[in-house]
């Protein structure tokens, strides 16, 4: 068993399940529509407890009621909730899933600029995950040769992400895999070591500064299954993997797989009010 640090978000998702895709200037049919606890802190940290680990989540969260109840949810799962930051309200996303089961989300740009969280005051976490729209290092709390996963579009955020990895999803950018291992280099202040480069159902790409490494995807999911929650999941197992010194391919393997597992399960999320 291992001790993670996510630093990410946890929202009340509004999730509106679509009757068919989702077309420039249409109108859509909504079946059906639910609230769901949800955010990149959510899944990954959800993952890893999964997996056994510890787990300390630093995000944000309001003092409001969707926010207590979110607060309870984590604290349901055992995850230490030390380092979650209140604030007077909790944000939402609205996330459109259309019959194939992927995914828009919408969001206000408030939830882009709200505040960072408070990192714990400790330094001996085995890894950390970092998906946050402001910059912010972990380095501090972590041990001198942990990994530190950093998922980013690699667009439209400025600052330094310190971090040993970047994970990336081909969905956020049309970027050449060079050119997202050049600015991943940017980002981290040269320490990157390697990038992951996910594409769905697709072969993942490893990139490091010598290679590139083509790696097979996980089992197919059923069809129309919703990925919401599934990127950040594969991120929680690539953090696991990448902790115990195996190579970024093979940890990328060994997440492909487990997050296609997830997906082919997928629990629903605990529902909350409104």
């Amino acid at each position: 068993m291992a001790r993670f640090l996510v630093v990410a978000s946890v929202n009340a998702d509004r999730i509106w399940t679509l009757a068919e895709k989702l077309r420039p200037g249409g109108r859509h049919m909504c079946t059906g529509t639910t609230t769901q606890v949800g955010g990149a802190g959510w899944y990954a940290a959800n993952a890893l407890r999964a997996a056994g680990h510890d787990v300390t989540l630093a995000c944000v969260l309001g003092e409001d009621d969707i926010g207590r109840a979110l607060f309870r949810r984590l604290q349901d799962l055992g995850i230490d909730t030390t380092a979650v930051r209140r604030t007077p309200r909790t944000h939402s996303y609205d996330i459109f899933v259309d019959p194939d089961g992927e995914r828009t989300l919408v969001f206000a740009n408030a939830l882009a600029n709200r505040p960072l969280p408070t990192l714990p005051d400790r330094s001996d976490f085995d890894g950390a995950y970092v998906n946050t729209w402001s910059a912010i290092s972990v380095m501090p709390q972590v041990r001198t040769d942990a990994p530190v996963l950093v998922q980013l579009p690699l667009r439209d955020r400025a600052g330094r992400y310190p971090g040993t990895h970047v994970v990336v999803s081909r969905s956020d950018t049309s970027d050449a895999p060079r050119t997202l291992w050049t600015r991943a280099l940017e980002t981290t202040g040269g320490q990157a070591k390697g990038l992951v480069l996910t594409d769905g159902p697709a072969p993942l790409l490893v990139i490091t500064r010598e290679t590139e490494c083509s790696v097979p995807p996980g089992p197919a999911a059923p069809a129309g299954r919703m990925t919401v929650g599934a990127g950040d999941t594969f991120a929680a197992h690539l953090l696991a993997g990448l902790s115990t010194r195996i190579s970024a391919d093979a940890a990328a393997a060994s997440a492909a797989k487990a997050a296609s597992l997830w997906l082919a399960e997928r629990p629903e999320p605990p529902t909350i009010e409104a």
